[in-house]
């Protein structure tokens, strides 16, 4: 699962996780604008990016460039993409 959001606090509000409440992972969040954690949900390994506010096509472009790099990293070939509301607006 991959979660996009623009604010570290919309993790909670997208999948119901406590793991933003951990300083190495806010650490983290905050250094990489992203983040693997364990979704207690699937029980699976989850990446967690961060969208800036006003995102422009370039952005998203290099948020998908480090995304798929993540994810390859990993050997990941399913995912499953979640959008904070925030994002969606």
């Amino acid at each position: 699962m991959c979660i996009l959001v623009h604010k570290l606090s919309e993790i909670r509000e997208a999948i119901g996780a406590n793991i933003v409440d951990s300083k190495s992972f806010q650490e983290d969040f905050k250094m990489n604008a992203a983040a693997w954690f364990y979704n207690v949900h699937t029980g699976r390994r989850s990446l967690a990016l961060q969208v800036k506010e006003h995102a422009t096509i370039v952005d998203i472009r290099k948020l998908a460039d480090k995304s798929v790099a993540q994810l390859t990293s990993f050997k990941i070939s399913s995912v499953e993409f979640v959008f904070s509301n925030a994002i969606l607006d």
